[in-house]
């Protein structure tokens, strides 16, 4: 795990480090599992899609109207900050961001935290180095108050992260409120094993605030808010940093009802290869390459799923459009 540990402002030799590793895949055990999942089930885990230039593509992806109009999340947390802050507010906690993109949306919930909170103990956790600079970045320049911002590079699909929230609180304050936002949990397709891994980080007394997409009432609107120009060039960022052309093949964006979840295929229309480090990958004309999926949940999905997995729900927010669902909830004891 990379740690940057920056307390007041973000030196050049980190700048540096952090820089240095805006490339795409490195280490033999990432380089596997991505040449395991393409060649041996033909998908690309999501995952992938965000590092290296990813993380710039993703950021269009963000920008575009369709998509952030129907899931305005920055301004349901500001909403919804206040309701946070009384349901969480026992001791004073760290914000622990997993996942956190280019950590814009949650810059409302840090100007409320901010109040009661000086400094304000801040963490950012992300699979890619590029996002992590980019949410750091960001927000050094939006949030003016005093704030420790602590940078980890990690991917929470290998296992607990309690080594990040138990230094926390020895290094920060005595409570962690994590944040899991985006619907990152509808990309994933073993959800219940991602939230033991959450669960196995947090004591009773820590937060974790979700963020579910819901089941849309018109499927074809699902597929539509994910036609977009950007998210098509993002999802074609791991084919193209292995070296294959994605004029070979077209992405087909479609509902499948019975899974709940919108997918994203990329059809070869041709024969093409490609290379990610020593490893050749081969795609051949008519396969179908599975670059992501984007389940959406029913209100009973979630209270199972979560527990299930050892969570109770603290309260359960639906947005105005009933697209989105945010939920705060605590481990309990199994």
């Amino acid at each position: 795990m990379g740690q940057y540990d920056v307390p007041n402002t973000l030196g050049p030799k980190t700048i540096k480090e952090l820089e240095e590793k805006t490339r795409f895949i490195t280490g033999k055990r990432k380089i596997s599992e991505f040449v395991t999942a393409i060649t041996g089930r033909k998908e690309i885990p999501l995952k992938f899609e965000y590092l290296g230039e990813g993380a710039d593509r993703y950021e269009k992806v963000l920008d575009d109207e369709d998509y952030s109009d129907a899931f305005n999340e920055a301004e349901t947390i500001r909403s919804l900050s206040n309701n946070i802050i009384k349901a969480t507010w026992r001791t004073k906690a760290n914000l622990v961001y997993v996942g956190c993109g280019n950590g814009m949306k949650v810059l409302p919930l840090l100007h409320e935290f901010g109040k009661t909170h000086n400094p304000l103990n801040y963490a950012l956790l992300d699979i890619s180095p590029s996002m992590l600079l980019k949410a750091y970045k960001n927000t050094r320049q939006n949030y003016k108050s005093q704030i420790i911002i602590r940078c980890f590079e990690w991917d929470f699909e290998e296992g607990n992260f309690a080594y990040v929230t138990d230094y926390l609180k020895k290094n920060g304050d005595p409570l962690n409120l994590i944040l899991f936002l985006g619907n990152t949990i509808g990309n994933l397709s073993d959800r219940a094993r991602i939230l033991a891994n959450f669960r196995e980080s947090m004591s009773f007394n820590d937060y974790l605030l979700i963020t579910f997409h819901m089941v849309p009432r018109h499927p074809e609107e699902a597929i539509r808010v994910y036609s977009s120009s950007a998210i098509t060039s993002w999802l074609t960022t791991a084919l193209d940093n292995i070296g294959i052309d994605s004029t070979a093949g077209t992405i087909k964006v479609s509902y499948d009802k019975k899974r709940r979840q919108v997918e994203f295929h990329f059809n070869l229309t041709r024969d093409v290869s490609g290379s990610l480090d020593d490893r050749e990958v081969n795609l051949h004309k008519g396969q179908k390459v599975l670059l992501a999926t984007s389940h959406k949940f029913s209100r009973s999905e979630i209270r199972s799923l979560l527990n299930v997995a050892g969570f109770k729900i603290k309260w359960f927010h639906l947005n105005k459009g009933s697209t989105m669902a945010n939920v705060l909830c605590q481990p309990k004891q199994l």
